[in-house]
């Protein structure tokens, strides 16, 4: 099945990159989400969290370089 994707800020990006919780608004949201940054790069997979705009990250992907 297709994971849906959303593109963070930067701040969110690195708050990710330390396995921290992003707060995101989005209607109808799924269970899962693919983060990505500006440039479309994979960041994060994450799980919806207990209140409604809470995301936790469950796998975070190293930034190429």
């Amino acid at each position: 099945p297709h994971l849906q994707s959303v593109t963070v800020s930067e701040e969110a990006a690195r708050r990710l990159a330390h396995g921290q919780t992003i707060s995101l608004e989005m209607r109808q949201a799924p269970k899962r989400l693919a983060a990505t940054d500006e440039e479309g790069n994979l960041l994060a997979l994450l799980r919806r969290g207990e209140g409604a705009a809470e995301w936790h990250p469950e796998k975070v992907f190293q930034a190429g370089g």
